[in-house]
């Protein structure tokens, strides 16, 4: 059997506590002193560190202040009676300027302030400009999509709104609700974009299976039957239909009136 000696166990015992007694700080006090210290000089940052992590005790005055007077790295200082205990370097997001309680000016240092007013007034002007540029065009109206849509869906008269649209951006949309109502989306469609014709599915005049009436004219004789679609078709198209008394499956062309007009080769 071993046996320890009283000094082997007293250090066992204190490297068993030693961690809690001196790492005692979460990483979210020092954020929150990042961030107060950041904010009596003007300054929103966002220290990039983990609020869980735990750093050593300080026995005296955390101090924090900027690396290069920036504030896109900050040092976190730990001193005591004895002088500097620790150091820490963090790294910032700078999110923008703040203003004093008191005064109400900005603190910001003029380094960080002249570029973040730079970039404001540059992002300003060429939204102005954008959005002069746009209204100087001629506008028209173009129907778009209130909601996303799925695919094969009817689309209904709420799922639109009409919107001021540049007329040389609208050659291929639509302008009125009541030609897009009914009609089904040939895929996904975002909110908030014009609807387009490539979106929708073909209107078809008829469709495969419909019941419809076929005709041939001999001169002044008109022979009529009943025939079904065999294919979908608009006005003008070619369409093969089957005659539901001879059986026979005969090639035509659609006319107004869902009417179909037989060729007469077919019929000798």
């Amino acid at each position: 059997m071993r046996f320890f000696s009283l000094s082997r166990v007293v250090f066992i015992i204190y490297l068993i506590i030693y961690p809690l007694t001196v790492y005692a700080i979460p990483g979210s006090s020092l954020i929150k002193l990042i961030e107060n210290t950041a904010q009596k000089q003007g300054i929103h940052v966002v220290p990039l560190t983990s609020k869980i992590r735990v750093w050593p005790d300080c026995d005296g005055e955390l101090l924090a202040k900027p690396l290069r007077e920036n504030w896109k790295t900050v040092t976190v200082e730990c001193a005591d009676d004895m002088g500097p205990a620790w150091r820490a370097v963090i790294r910032n997001r700078l999110l923008g300027t703040t203003y004093g309680q008191e005064t109400g000016a900005p603190l910001k240092p003029k380094s960080i302030s002249t570029k973040i007013q730079k970039d404001y007034k540059k992002e300003k002007f060429n939204f102005n400009n954008r959005k002069k540029n746009f209204l100087s065009k001629p506008q028209i109206n173009v129907v778009k999509y209130r909601i996303p849509l799925k695919n094969n869906t009817i689309i209904r008269s709420s799922d639109l709104y009409i919107a001021k649209s540049p007329a040389n951006q609208s050659q291929l949309h639509f302008r009125r609700k009541s030609d897009v109502v009914g009609r089904k989306t040939k895929s996904y469609v975002a909110a908030n974009i014009a609807v387009a014709p490539r979106h929708l599915q073909t209107r078809w005049d008829i469709y495969k299976g419909d019941n419809i009436a076929i005709y041939r004219t001999f001169g002044a004789i008109r022979i009529s039957a009943s025939g079904v679609v065999l294919n979908d078709a608009q006005v003008g198209g070619r369409v093969l239909v089957k005659n539901l008394n001879s059986g026979r499956v005969l090639k035509g062309i659609l006319e107004k009136g869902k009417k179909i007009k037989i060729f007469s080769k077919q019929l000798r």
